[in-house]
């Protein structure tokens, strides 16, 4: 069998044997924790656009684009949920500019949610978001109040008045 040569060196005596492993080599962890990135910055990617053309076109826009509503994002230049719905144009219970902004975003992860999910229970909805984002509320009821009064204002969600299961429609 003919010798790698390289530089005028010969490494026909590297075997397995004679090879060192590196111990704890930490690339394997690695690469299983960097493994979804690229799909992450995908769906961070075609949200953005779908958010800013939305916004720019002044309605809501078919793109064919598939991504995942909930990834997160880099930065706040785009709101969970602006890619489904304007958050600003939903009447949202409040005092404070403060207030009234932090339950548009609890609303706008919420249609995030939905819209990954397809369908959701209320308890789905707290389970998956109060404990992050209780928007001012001290409670899941008033909370949950809020979230369906934002919920019911966007056309491509179907529940409330009596229906126990919310329903995001493409």
């Amino acid at each position: 069998m003919p010798s790698c040569v390289q530089q005028g060196k010969s490494t026909s005596r590297l075997t397995p044997e004679r090879v060192a492993r590196i111990r704890e080599d930490p690339v394997l962890e690695d690469a299983g924790v960097l493994g979804n990135v690229e799909a992450e910055r995908l769906d961070e990617l075609s949200r953005r656009a779908v958010a800013t053309t939305r916004k720019r076109l002044d309605r809501d826009v078919q793109t064919g684009l598939e991504y995942a509503s909930s990834t997160g994002l880099a930065g706040d230049s785009v709101r969970p949920g602006e890619d489904i719905a304007d958050l600003d144009a939903l009447s949202i219970p409040g005092r404070s500019t403060e207030t009234v902004e932090r339950r548009r975003r609890a609303v706008g992860r919420a249609l995030a949610y939905l819209r990954d999910e397809q369908r959701a229970r209320r308890s789905d909805f707290v389970e998956a978001l109060y404990a992050e984002c209780p928007a001012g509320y001290e409670t899941t009821d008033g909370w949950w109040r809020c979230l369906k009064s934002g919920l019911k204002q966007v056309d491509a969600v179907d529940g409330g008045d009596g229906a126990r299961v919310w329903r995001y429609r493409k």
